[in-house]
Order: structure tokens, then sequence, then C-alpha cells
């Protein structure tokens, strides 16, 4: 990047639909095979034929059609005793494993200083297969004390699972780097779609600032494959026809796909001195947020600064760039959006060749720019430009249909524009939520023979860590800018400010008590009151109090963690003196979060149902609603993990990077330390940084350790600038 060090990919693996290495992976993008297929009964735990109808209803989905990956067999404790067995973990968490096992078997010499290797790795928060399966376990007895009756098993296995296969959101990234000894500290994020771009981009800046001598990086998105079906039809993004088509003038939306892929990085100094194969190196990634129009529209004007950010960055011109691997969900909306902004970017001159992995695999989510990033890495190594499928004619209007851009059909020679000038790709990503992300990738010529070592699997359980060296050379900055928090607010259990959290420490801490009894009647009414002990519990609902740019109905179906974060954001907001009516294009939202258990409500109502209605009807009558309302689409809105940042950021009209982050208890001090160095650095003027945490629900409750400290549920907000801007404001 222009005045940074340029960063280098020096592995990447994946397991993706249709294919276990990146060998399947690329025999299937020449080939143009989809991926697509309907899904087993056994992956949605329920009838197919139930929950399928040939319209957009609440609670059903109006396509079959996905790309599931299809999960190879292993045994996590092939890489070292003390990890778990592979049935005591979530498919997430083992394909995580497996891939890591992949790309640490095929690495670069030397062995890096794995305690100088650090994981960032975008995993969406959504129910996955353990966690409904977990929330399952607790509620069925329930259930069957409610009606009198033993319910019918079905799939369903009475026993609940490990409670660690329950964890969702940061626990993949902990448990690769605690499977392969990697010391340099780790965390996920949820980004929407973009995600993977985020995580690399976070990769880069911790490699050039010298907090890491290598990062394991990229994306996975294995969730509940019921949930994302029906999700994404009650959002009308799916595509009926079960055919991704991107561009084309019948696209009719999205095909979810699901898979992880991930990328090993190193500082390109660094690499050429170890002798490390180079798969591409990473000249400029820009990030932005919408500030205008609704979650699920995105804004051309958004992407177009995500777009400049990154060009700016690598120091080329628009036209210096072969091939753009495109978002390309296959959404008419969306699809129209990105060409717009890729059009004014580039201006005139000759059509650019464009595709989208999305196409063959699927759209994987959080997984999705990893995938496209690896597709290009490989087109480069092979010289081919691989073909998008299901591209027949553009829209009218389209500026394929002007001649600006061009989809191949099948595989084409990509020539290098000149002798030894390297090919140069480009990767965008855009999520729900206006989050917007665009990389620049450029082939390295040097073919110079590397010394065939490989990189061990990891340290067997119980073994240290090599020690840490010093840092190798870096453009570290020399000294650290101060940040001042210029507004705050918190909210503590039945302490709904600052002030009275001061207050309550004055008086030696708030007092402990058992939850509420409209939470136990309303937010929790098949637990046991016996399941809570004393702890600091949040009253009501959680509701918005306050009047936000939200539907009504929308607002209605915020999961607590959102409407709590929200709300305790804008009392930040207000304290720092903000308007909510400007537009703060270099102002972002960071929260941490952890998964919110009642997003797997709905998942609980669909396996109920199923089972009731293949049941006899003897015994009590049990209402579905008793679990959960059906899911529709503000209710899916209401679920994304992503949105918690992206809800504030929409609100305050911020234009910066926003999004959720995971690690744990350490989740909002990730955050902090995130939002700190953007500000350091210049990237962004002003962050509000938030973290939201329920560990109050009775599913967290049960799996938590018999010493674990009183639950306490809560939300803190902090507006940060740089000192020199906060005094010159």
């Amino acid at each position: 990047m222009a005045g940074h060090a340029p960063i280098a990919v020096v592995g990447a693996s994946g397991l993706f639909p249709g294919a276990h290495d990146l060998g399947g992976f690329w025999n299937l993008m020449v080939s143009g095979t989809s991926a697509a297929t309907a899904a087993p009964r056994e992956r949605w735990s329920v009838s197919p034929e139930r929950f399928v109808l040939g319209r957009p209803c609440p609670d059903r989905a109006y396509s079959r059609v996905s790309c599931l990956l299809e999960e190879p067999p292993f045994d996590p404790r092939a890489l070292g005793p003390g990890l778990p067995d592979g049935e005591a973990l979530d498919p997430t968490q083992r394909i995580v494993l497996r891939a890591g096992q992949d790309l640490f078997a095929a690495s670069v010499p030397p062995q890096p200083e794995r305690e100088r290797t650090a994981v960032i790795l975008a995993a969406i928060v959504l129910p996955t297969d353990s966690a409904t399966q977990w929330s399952w376990a607790l509620l069925a007895p329930r259930i069957e004390e409610a009606i009198g009756r033993s319910l019918p098993r079905g799939r369903e296995s009475p026993a609940p699972p490990d409670p660690c296969a329950a964890r969702v959101a940061s626990f993949p990234a902990a448990l690769l780097a605690r499977a392969f000894g990697l010391g340099g500290g780790s965390f996920t994020l949820d980004a929407a779609c973009a995600s993977s771009l985020y995580a690399v981009k976070l990769a880069c800046d911790a490699l050039r600032a010298g907090r890491a001598d290598a990062v394991v990086t990229g994306g996975v998105s294995r969730p509940d494959a019921l949930f994302t079906q029906i999700g994404f039809s009650q959002l009308r993004a799916l595509s009926p026809s079960g055919r991704c088509a991107p561009f084309d003038r019948l696209a009719d939306g999205l095909v979810v796909g699901e898979g992880v892929g991930l990328l090993l990085l190193k500082r390109l100094e660094d690499a050429l001195r170890e002798g490390d194969r180079i798969w591409g190196v990473i000249r400029g990634i820009g990030l932005s947020n919408d500030m205008r129009g609704s979650l699920l529209a995105p804004d051309p004007e958004g992407q177009l600064r995500a777009l400049a950010a990154a060009y700016a960055q690598a120091g080329w011109r628009p036209e210096e760039v072969d091939y753009i691997e495109c978002h390309g969900a296959g959404t008419p909306v969306g699809d129209a959006a990105e060409l717009e902004s890729l059009s004014r970017l580039r201006g005139t001159g000759p059509p650019c060749p464009i595709g989208s992995v999305k196409s063959i695999i699927g759209h994987l989510l959080t997984a999705a720019g990893a995938a496209g990033m690896i597709r290009v890495m490989l087109a480069m190594r092979h010289g081919l430009i691989p073909p998008t499928l299901n591209f027949r004619e553009p829209p009218p209007g389209s500026p394929i249909a002007r001649g600006r851009f061009r989809l191949p059909g099948k595989p084409e020679p990509w020539p290098r524009r000149g002798e030894g000038i390297p090919r140069r790709a480009g990767v965008s990503a855009f999520g729900f939520g206006g989050i917007n992300a665009h990389l620049l990738l450029e082939e390295w010529l040097d073919e110079t023979p590397r010394r065939p070592r490989s990189l061990p699997a990891g340290p067997s359980a119980g073994t240290a860590p090599p020690p840490a060296g010093p840092p190798r050379s870096s453009n570290a900055p020399t000294a650290s800018v101060p940040v001042a928090v210029v507004g705050w607010a918190a909210r503590l259990g039945p302490c709904g400010s600052v002030e009275s959290i001061a207050r309550a420490l004055e008086d030696g801490g708030p007092p402990l008590s058992p939850p509420p009894r409209e939470r136990l009647e309303k937010s929790w009414p098949w637990a046991a009151p016996a399941a809570f002990p004393p702890g600091l519990y949040l009253a009501g609902e959680g509701a918005v109090n306050r009047r936000f740019r939200i539907p009504p109905a929308e607002q209605r179906d915020l999961l607590l963690q959102h409407a709590l974060m929200l709300e305790v954001a804008a009392a930040a907001m207000d304290d720092a003196g903000l308007d909510s009516r400007t537009e703060r294009p270099a102002m972002g939202a960071l929260v941490g979060v952890d998964f919110d258990f009642e997003a797997t409500r709905y998942g609980l109502r669909w396996r109920l149902e199923d089972l009731l209605s293949s049941a006899s009807r003897e015994g009590p009558p049990f209402s579905l609603e008793n679990v959960s309302p059906p899911l529709t689409a503000s209710r899916v809105l209401g679920s994304l993990g992503s949105m918690v940042a992206s809800r504030i950021a929409r609100e305050f009209r911020l234009g910066g990077p926003s999004y959720a982050v995971s690690a744990e208890a350490c989740s909002g001090l990730r955050a902090l330390e995130i939002a700190m160095r953007a500000l350091q650095s210049g990237e962004m003027e002003t962050v509000l940084v938030g973290a939201v945490d329920l560990p109050a629900d009775p599913r967290r409750l049960a799996a938590r350790p018999k010493t674990a400290p009183a639950p306490a549920e809560g939300a803190v907000a902090l507006v940060l600038k740089r000192h020199d801007r906060a005094l010159a404001d």
C-alpha cells in the first residue's frame, strides 16, 4: 500500500460446497459446475416439504435449493492430545480446524514464531446447529411438562451437546489458535457479507504495526441452514428459482452457501527473507458504511467511498486493474448498485472482465470475501479468468449493455498487460446494513524456487508455545497518539445511567436480586425460576424507548441485545453533543458482542411444529407462540449479529467502518483497541465504541461454570476522538 508495508498472502486453504481442498475448488471454478442442490432433510432437522412454499410467507422458505458443504471426516484429536472429540464440536468449529490443518500442512517455510501469530477471523453471529440443539435440550422438558406427554424426538437427541459446541461467536478463532499453538491473540468479527475483507484489513493493520509477525485470517460461515433459508426468504433476497445469476436480466436473488476460507499473511519483506511461496500481494483495502438508504438497500455512494479508498492506498488508477471479482450476489437491486459504483469509478475505457464466485458455490456470507480472494489468486497462478455461470443478457440500461463490463461464460486466458507487469485484480464485498469493502490484489512475479519445508500441525496439548522473539521490522508508529473520551453512557442491571451506577458503587455496588417477574413471564416463560441465580438483571422486555428511524414493527421485533445497545449508544451520542441529523463519513461504530441465544427461538418453533404435526393430538394443546412468534423480515434483521453496529451507523449517519467484534469477555476491549488504532492512524476522526452482554440468559447460565460470578446484564458506549481533535472541537 502507498506509504504502508505491502502484505503478502503466503498460504491459503478452504472447504467449500463441492470442494474439500483448493485443487477441487479450482476444478469447480474452471468446469463451471454449480454446487447448488436441494437441501436434504438431515440438514434441516424438519420435514422440508412442510417448510417450503412457492410463495413468500412468514416462517417458510420459498426454495429448498442451497449450496451446502458436505463435511469431510475429521477428528480434531489428530492435531494433538487435549483437543475435543469431533462430536463435541459444532460443524463450524470442526471445519475451521480442518482448514487450519490444511493451511499449516502446506504452509511456507520457515516455521513462524507461533507466539507472534494472531488469528482474526470473520464468523457469522447467527444460530448454529449446536446452539439450536442446546436450546432445544433445555426447552423440551418444559414443553413436555406443559402438554403432559413426551415429545416424539425424531432426530433431536434428548441429551444436550457439549456447552462449548454452542459457543457461536469468538470460539472458532480461539479454538484454531489453541489447536495450533498461536499466541498472538484471537477474535472474530461480523460485518455481514463484507466480513472476510474486514478481517483481512485488520490482519494487515496488525502486521504493519508490528503487533504480529503472521496472521491467520479469512472467514467461516456454517450457521443453521434452515434459519438462513427461511431468513433470506423473509428478506426477499433468496432466489425462488434456485439459480444465482449475477448481473443477468433474469436474476431473482441469491443462493445461500457455506464453508471456510483461511489465509496466512505476512509482511512482504519478511516473506521474501524467509523464502515463503507468495500467492499474491495486498496493495490496498478500502472500507466504508452507507450513510443513506435502508439497511437492505445498498447505496452506490457508500460503495464508491470504499473503492476510492482502496485505490488511493494502492496508488493505482482504476484502469490498471485487469479483473474484478464482484460481490455479485444475484439480487437485482444489489447488483445494479454495484455496477453503478464500479462504472462511476472506472469512467470510460475498454470493457473490464468481471465475475462472481457466488454463481458456482453460492453466497458464503461471512466467508464470501475469502472465497473471492482465493478464486482470484488461483486465477492469477493459472493465468485464467474463470467463468461466471447463468449470465445470458444484462438488464436494460446496465453498464454491461453499454460495453463497460463483460462476464466471461467460459475460462479465458488472463494475459499480463506487458512484460514484467503483474496481473492486478479487485475483490468487492458488500453486506446488509450498508457495510462495504474493496481489496486490491497483485500477482507476485518472482518465481524463485522456495525451500520445501512445512509447518508442523501444532504443539501437543500442555506444551508451551515457543518463546516470543523481538518483532521483525515494520513501519509501526514510534509513539501513540492520545485518545479522548468525549461522551459516554452505560446501563448495568437496574442501574439505567452512568450516574446511577456511580451512586450504587459508592454504596458498595448494586444489590443482587432474582430476575424481575416481567422478564420471567415475557422473556423466559419456559425457564424454571430456579435456573436463575441472584444477579443484576435488566427490567422489562428491552423495547426501544426513544424515537429512532426504525419502522415501528421492526422496533418491536428487535432482540434485547440490539435494543439495549442502540439505547445506550444514543445516550452516549447525546452526551458527546453529536446531532443525529449530520452525516459523519469519518465516524464509525465498533461493538463488542456475544451471541444472543434468543435468536435460536425460531429454530425451536420449527422443530416443535414439525414434531407436533406428526404426533397424535392427545393431551392439552400447546401454542407455538409460547416459544416464539413466526420468523418475518423484521425479526430476521432483529437477529443478525452484525446489525447491532449497523443500526447505530444508520441511525446516526456514520460512514466509517461499523461492525461487531467478538472475543468472549474481552469483546469490548478488542473493539476499543481497534477503534484507538483507527483514530491514531487517521483512518477515522470519531468512533463510537460499545459493548453489550446478556449473560443471564438461561441457556448461557446452564453452560457456565459453577464458580462463575453473578450474571450482570448491561451495555456501555464511549465516543472517542483523538485528543488534539477533541480540543479543536
